[in-house]
């Protein structure tokens, strides 16, 4: 046990929630609640994907004081190979009201079930960087240097091959 590794891994942990601006496998497991603005919205896009299912989706034209669930596959069709919620009237659709302030509601699963290997992978190298100290980006030892190449990602340093592959599951 070393716990330089266990702070390192919390830590990288929680940089990628940070950069991906998403909570991954967290919501593959337990419903999210999200509020949105439904007043002529032909679709919605949750935050969490892949678009695991959807439980409830409700509108509200009281600014979400009270909700009428909507039926899916009548009022509204789930896309999980989109990742996206359609209303069954692209004219006008999921409600037609003047207060658009929490006038939608879903509820759903959405996420990976386990982590992606190469996101995996990813947060492993980062440990594995910040151990070895390669966020330096030169070192001289004995006459020899080291040359890190790394980029800064929201403030810290990390290698190019890992903002790569945080950018294939970054919401921005």
């Amino acid at each position: 046990y070393d716990p330089i590794i266990s702070f390192l891994i919390g830590g990288v942990s929680d940089f990628i929630k940070n950069v991906t601006n998403r909570q991954l496998i967290e919501y593959s497991s337990k419903s999210k609640i999200e509020y949105f603005n439904a007043v002529g919205a032909a679709y919605y896009l949750p935050e969490e994907f892949p678009l695991l299912s959807v439980s409830e989706l409700a509108t509200s034209v009281d600014g979400g004081v009270t909700y009428t669930p909507l039926v899916v596959n009548v009022d509204y069709f789930v896309d999980t190979k989109d990742d996206l919620v359609l209303s069954n009237t692209s004219t006008t659709g999921f409600l037609t009201s003047s207060i658009s302030h929490n006038s939608g509601r879903i509820t759903y699963r959405g996420g990976y079930v386990t982590t992606p290997l190469d996101l995996k992978l990813a947060a492993l190298d980062l440990v594995n960087h910040y151990y070895k100290e390669e966020y330096i980006p030169s070192k001289a030892l004995q006459g020899a240097s080291v040359e890190n190449p790394v980029i800064i990602i929201d403030g810290h340093r990390a290698p190019p091959h890992v903002q790569r592959t945080l950018d294939l599951y970054r919401v921005l």
